[in-house]
């Protein structure tokens, strides 16, 4: 999704420095190799860090990260989506007092635990974030009712889409080609169903329902032929293996895709599972069924249009809609149909000038534009489009965006109770975590909490 953007800030003559975190060593790879970009590798990653959770993993990311920013020195970071380093290195450039960019701002789903630990790593980023890069209206919205200033938001569409079409403009891989061939001999006259899983709140439990709600699909459909590209989490792995074993004939279990393949992989389904955002805006942008296999999506926009369905993760929902959508024809044709609600295919455009007014400048450009979907917008052809979104227009030719209608607060935001988070763990009902500020205060600290009632009579 942040390879766009690179490539023309490269293309105008800035200096850029990608920071590969190393932890999807070969997925990153693949990409880093598609378009063509070198990266520092700060291997922060060891695989027993990965047991330790989101904490241990954010606490290496910023130490590391600080280090290289004091070393680097740059006019501004870039960090895209809702990942853990996403969050941290916004928060290492703000304590170096560095301009935070974040592509893909402003995606909501007001629930702390879907997608967990994601909805809260989006939700700080857009504090420090001096340029935020709205990918929708919606997402915009937002951000207006999060109290960041509309001069600080840009409503820009989203890369993923820019990658999307550039990768299918080009030659199909011979790889592609040889897997597509594995694919149509399933089934001299199957449907592809691409299905992809890979959430932290899918794992165990979860995704064995969605794994039957796969097997479940492919014993109601003969003709569904099941591509399930599994990625490299080891408890991903581990549950798909116990579920279907090596695969069977009209189920081909493969490694992840690299980026140059999946694009015409995808363009190929007939329907597709999934859990992933990002295969959610790239699944709608070309006109495909779409089922989403999660609690609740920040990406509503592909539910709106008609071409995806939030399914849950309960083996029952997932096969009946799966079947439904396969076996009824109006309702298959109704989510076939070709929507633009992320974008046009040139976000990158935009957000690379406002990059750049800011480098020069000083600060962004005096205005929000927009190069992406507008209010009510979303169904222009893309070549259309671009048309009207030159790489050499002058930014402030651009219209400003549209006044923001008030978005209601959500109580859902609040923590989960205890309960529903699976209890207490050992014996404290509370733990309070302290910061001392020197040796030499601590014991007039401690006096003054002796006053207070919950520690009268305790040492």
């Amino acid at each position: 999704k942040v390879a766009p953007v690179v490539k023309r800030l490269i293309e105008r003559g800035t200096s850029v420095c990608i920071v590969n975190t190393n932890q999807q060593h070969v997925m990153v790879t693949s990409a880093l190799k598609r378009f063509q970009l070198d990266s520092v590798d700060m291997s922060l990653i060891s695989g027993n860090i990965y047991a330790e959770g989101p904490a241990a993993i954010a606490g290496h990311i910023m130490l590391s990260l600080n280090k290289f920013m004091h070393q680097v020195s740059p006019q501004v970071v870039v960090v895209q989506g809702d990942t853990t380093t996403a969050m941290v290195g916004s928060i290492a450039a703000f304590y170096n007092n560095i301009t935070v960019a974040h592509v893909e701002a402003g995606l909501r789903t007001y629930d702390f635990q879907n997608p967990f630990p994601e909805e809260f790593h989006r939700r700080v980023v857009a504090v420090p974030s001096l340029l935020n890069f709205a990918p929708t209206p919606r997402a915009r919205r937002a951000l207006l009712a999060e109290n960041i200033p509309s001069s600080r938001i840009w409503l820009s569409g989203n890369t993923v889409v820019d990658s999307l079409f550039d990768s299918l403009s080009k030659p199909v891989p011979g790889t592609a080609t040889a897997l597509l061939q594995r694919i149509a001999g399933a089934h001299p006259k199957g449907r592809l169903v691409l299905v992809t899983m890979h959430r932290r709140e899918s794992f165990e439990a979860h995704m064995e329902d969605m794994c039957d709600g796969v097997l479940d699909l492919l014993s109601q459909v003969p003709d569904a032929v099941v591509l399930l590209p599994v990625h490299t989490n080891p408890s991903v792995q581990a549950t798909v293996k116990q579920k279907f074993g090596e695969g069977q004939k009209r189920l081909i279990i493969c490694d992840p895709l690299e980026a140059d393949i999946f694009p015409f992989i995808l363009k190929e389904a007939t329907l597709i599972l999934t859990d992933s955002g990002g295969v959610q805006e790239e699944a709608v942008s070309l006109g495909k069924a779409l089922l989403v296999m999660r609690a609740a999506t920040e990406r509503p926009e592909g539910v709106e249009v008609g071409n995806a369905v939030v399914s849950g993760r309960s083996k029952e929902k997932i096969a009946s809609l799966s079947v439904k959508i396969l076996t009824d024809k109006a309702e298959f044709d109704r989510m076939s149909q070709t929507h633009y609600p992320y974008g046009y295919g040139n976000s990158s455009v935009l957000i690379t000038d406002v990059i750049l007014s800011h480098m020069k400048n000083g600060k962004p450009t005096s205005a929000p534009m927009s190069a992406g979907p507008h209010e009510g917008g979303g169904d222009k052809d893309p070549a259309e489009k671009q048309k009207s979104w030159s790489s050499h227009q002058d930014p402030a030719q651009r219209g400003p965006l549209h006044p923001a209608p008030h978005v209601q607060s959500h109580a859902s935001l609040l923590p989960a109770p205890a309960a529903s988070r699976g209890g207490p763990r050992g014996g404290a009902d509370l733990v309070v975590v302290l910061t001392v500020f020197g040796r030499a205060t601590l014991d007039l600290q401690m006096r003054m909490l002796q006053p207070q009632t919950a520690f009268k009579g305790r040492k």
